[in-house]
């Protein structure tokens, strides 16, 4: 068999089942009118690009009965105009992404956001599988499945967030790293900006790893660029600043499925906060320490991916997608390890981004009440790359020659 038809079953192979699973959850996962956050993302670019502010509580209350059905969602959030629910919290940057389309009539602006966040959903899923999955074709195959059957690809699509161009800023990151190259990295901190409170411990950790080292010029450049960005963001919106820091903490409040939330479920907060920094920051430690030297880099970018999940004050069941890395990862150094404990450990990974996901939804609509296990999901992805790694480094070590004794 030719190269060419190994790389084309190969491609088959990896992409099938995903696609198969993709066609069977898209009656669930489809855009529906009034439904999700689509509205509201064009309307905040509408409202820049007509010279509005996304920031004027009393514009986002008179688009319900402007717009009618499409704005079903904002209307219901924005029936109060002073409620928390309807505070736009992003930086002016995510506003100034959405402008182009805002600038079209809503009918094509929201069909042109619906295939924006399905393109980047897709391309951001594929590229983290890729670039921190495995190679094998079938073990690829089961994250890229995996993935497309989890509870935050399928509610991504629905509620129409961008979290896909996320995905693509974590592995521009990583490819920075890895290559020694700043404008990778700008470009996927500049994205990355446009939902900050959701990559927290990214922007620590790549600047750490730069400056380890001692890649000054690299950080100053990236430093200088997400700067120029941002200013520039902030002068057409200057009001942003005092409306996130005066209105926007309240929103934490509404925040169900983060670790902060999970540990004030548990009637032991204090205990259970500490519990869970322990696991989390325990594994990423251990994961970092066990990673080869050619996937160092990778590692450090899935790692505090994860991380910023566990930290962050705010997230939605859409933003857990930033765990794929670290799932990818711990796929990727499972397929080091010999049978059978390679094919356990990569089905435990696949039932984690599957079930793991999906069952803190179906918890909550049985018992309807807020289900805030979902915080566990990105502490699991954490647990299983430390334990890949670890495994895989061991798999491959050099055994001990046995020396035997002369007759």
């Amino acid at each position: 068999m030719s190269l060419r038809a190994l790389g084309a079953r190969s491609a088959i192979l990896s992409f099938l089942p995903a696609l198969i699973v993709f066609i069977a959850f898209w009656p669930i996962a489809r855009p529906v009118e009034g439904v999700g956050d689509t509205f509201q993302f064009w309307y905040a670019g509408h409202l820049v690009a007509t010279g509005g502010s996304a920031y004027d509580q009393q514009a986002w209350h008179a688009a319900g009965a402007a717009y009618g059905a499409v704005a079903a969602n904002v209307a219901a959030n924005c029936a109060d105009p002073l409620g928390v629910i309807c505070v736009w919290t992003y930086p002016p940057l995510t506003a100034w992404l959405f402008a182009p389309f805002g600038a079209l009539p809503v009918t094509a602006g929201l069909l042109a956001v619906n295939v924006f966040v399905l393109v980047t959903l897709i391309a951001g899923v594929v590229a983290a599988a890729l670039f921190f999955g495995p190679r094998d074709p079938s073990p690829r195959a089961l994250v890229l499945a995996a993935a497309a059957a989890s509870h935050p690809f399928v509610i991504d699509i629905r509620a129409g967030h961008f979290v896909g161009l996320l995905l693509l800023a974590l592995v521009a990151a990583a490819y920075g790293l890895r290559e020694r190259r700043a404008w990778p990295i700008a470009a996927g901190a500049i994205a990355l900006a446009l939902k900050p409170h959701v990559a927290i411990v990214v922007a620590l950790a790549v600047p750490a790893a730069l400056a380890s080292r001692r890649a000054w010029w690299t950080i100053a450049s990236i430093v200088g660029a997400l700067a120029l960005v941002t200013a520039v963001a902030l002068l057409r919106s200057p009001e942003s600043v005092g409306a996130i820091v005066s209105r926007g903490g309240a929103k934490v409040g509404i925040a169900w499925s983060t670790t902060w939330a999970l540990a004030d479920a548990t009637g032991a907060p204090v205990i259970a906060l500490a519990a869970c920094g322990i696991v989390a920051f325990g594994a990423a430690t251990l994961a970092v320490r066990s990673a080869p030297a050619d996937r160092r880099d990778l590692t450090i970018v899935a790692v505090a991916a994860a991380l910023s999940l566990v930290v962050t004050p705010y997230a939605q069941p859409y933003d857990f997608l930033l765990a794929l890395p670290a799932f990818a990862a711990a796929a990727a150094a499972a397929s080091a390890i010999r049978p059978p404990a390679r094919t356990a450990l990569l089905a435990v990974i696949a039932l984690c981004i599957v079930v793991g996901t999906w069952s803190p939804i179906v918890f909550g609509q049985l018992s309807r009440a807020v289900a805030p296990g979902y915080a566990a999901v990105p502490i699991a992805a954490l647990v299983l790359l430390a334990v890949a790694l670890r495994a895989g480094r061991q798999a491959t070590a050099p055994q001990p020659a046995t020396v035997t004794a002369p007759a």
